[in-house]
């Protein structure tokens, strides 16, 4: 409870951090602690491990400011956690009044749910694996059991070995770029592999420039394809460099179809954003169906919010992923296996 005395103390003009469970109690506790005359500069969800949503549910990140009453360009005061404000006590005083949702009984299986964790992903793990919550085991045990099934249940999706002529294919241009050129980095300098690089336009062009620099850079040989094209019969292996289809491509995915039928390209290496929304991503993974993907591999992984969607993908899609992908570093998390990257970031541990 806020005391009298707490009451009196004016808070100082700067920037204030909130972590509130509400749009409501953000207001409260905006009116109470700083007064009329604070204004908010951003509101977003508060980004936190799944165990702490399910103890105590989603929040939000408010920052606000508090002019000095002489001046409104006073300099605002280094942003500070909720519970190591300015004024002492008063805002954890303001928390003491909401009852922890730690103490409440917890629901587990609508806890997994609420992170993410859809009826679906639930439904395969119980039904598959023969898992059922234990009420008998404390909240952090049975959700680590959970996950641990979830990583067994994907692992147990064959393991195609790399042929030697492989695409990577996707909807983004920027995305299947990325990824391929992640993997001739891991696959010249830490595998020792020889690669070569073919490049493909159908009816739309396929930009080119930067693909070219980079495979003379890593000392990747780079040809144009032609009808009459043939791979060097030097047991290199050759990655095929193809325009992005999908929405809008018109015939281009029925010629990339035919040519992967033509050049005899096994691996076939579909390329999905684990930022988009998860029906953006299940697009991704019909047009992976419709072309014989084998592979599956998940970029900008650092910027997933909701990892529940990119357990549901790889179940969708039954392929284990041949490694995530991190923007802007150039091997990313490649050589960790991607399971337990993506074990470790549900549970918080990354």
């Amino acid at each position: 409870m806020v005391t009298s005395s707490a009451r009196s103390l004016k808070p100082k003009p700067g920037t204030y951090r909130f972590i509130v469970r509400s749009v409501n109690e953000a207001v409260l506790v905006l009116k109470s602690q700083l007064g009329p005359d604070a204004h908010v500069l951003s509101v977003r969800p508060f980004r936190q491990s799944l165990i702490k949503r399910i103890f105590s549910g989603a929040k939000l990140e408010v920052v606000a400011q508090l002019a000095a009453p002489s001046t409104a360009t006073a300099s605002a005061a280094p942003l500070e956690p909720a519970v190591a404000l300015p004024v002492p006590g008063l805002l954890s005083a303001a928390y003491e009044t909401v009852p922890p949702r730690s103490r409440r009984p917890v629901d587990l299986r609508s806890a997994l749910k609420g992170a993410g964790f859809s009826e679906q992903v639930l439904w395969r793990v119980e039904s598959e694996r023969r898992w059922s919550i234990s009420a008998d085991k404390p909240l952090g045990d049975t959700l680590s059991d959970f996950v641990a099934e979830l990583r067994q249940l994907v692992d147990s999706f064959p393991a195609k070995p790399l042929s030697n002529r492989v695409v990577f294919f996707g909807h983004s241009h920027a995305d299947k770029s990325l990824a391929l050129g992640q993997w001739l980095t891991w696959e010249v300098f830490k595998q020792g592999t020889t690669c070569r690089v073919c490049h493909v336009e159908f009816s739309r062009p396929n930009p080119c420039l930067e693909l070219e620099v980079f495979c003379e850079a890593v000392g990747v040989g780079l040809t144009h394809y032609s009808p009459d094209f043939s791979p060097h019969q030097d047991g290199a292996r050759v990655y095929w460099d193809v325009p992005c289809v999908g929405v809008g491509s018109g015939d281009e995915t029925q010629q990339l179809a035919e040519l992967l039928k033509k050049q005899a390209i096994e691996t076939r290496v579909l390329i999905l954003n684990a930022a988009y929304e998860i029906e953006s991503m299940r697009s991704g993974l019909s047009l992976g169906r419709s072309l014989g993907a084998t592979h599956i591999v998940l970029t900008h992984i650092d910027e997933a919010k909701d990892v529940g969607k990119l357990w549901e993908i790889l179940l969708e899609a039954e392929m284990r992923p041949l490694f995530f992908s991190h923007d802007g570093n150039l091997l990313g998390p490649i050589g960790v296996d991607p399971l337990d990257l993506l074990v470790n970031k549900t549970l918080g541990k990354s």
